[in-house]
């Protein structure tokens, strides 16, 4: 992956990032808890794929544990639950299933949605990746 698709990837990172916190404005919560997701998930495959070994799939955690066995790291629980809780939000916010959408998301669900994107962001940005 050059430097520019990499800066592309990470740009659409940062529109999602940017749509979480525009959607909260609006109280859109199942939508901040997709774009959060979806950030992290941009975020996630920039760096594999920056890092020679692009292996896409939509799981989180997947993407997190192919980062990490490339760059040799283990992947701290807390950013691992992260993970774990955002993953829930890539089906979850789009597709009803049993329970309507609207029932499942309020303010506080967005917001831990948008605090576990910015934990994971955080982290990931402070990766010394080879």
């Amino acid at each position: 992956m050059s430097q520019e698709e990499l800066e592309a990837w990470l740009e659409a990172s940062k529109a999602d990032e940017d749509a979480a916190d525009t959607l909260m404005a609006a109280r859109n919560y199942s939508l901040v808890a997709f774009h959060a997701q979806q950030a992290v998930k941009k975020y996630l495959k920039a760096l594999v794929a920056y890092s020679g070994k692009p292996k896409f799939n939509h799981s989180l955690i997947d993407l997190s544990n192919t980062l990490a066995e490339i760059n040799n790291f283990l992947v701290p629980p807390a950013i691992r639950q992260d993970l774990v809780n955002l993953e829930f939000h890539y089906a979850a916010s789009r597709y009803p299933g049993h329970t309507r959408i609207s029932h499942l998301y309020n303010e506080q669900k967005a917001e831990e949605a948008i605090e576990c994107m910015q934990r994971v962001l955080q982290y990931l940005k402070s990766l010394p990746l080879t």
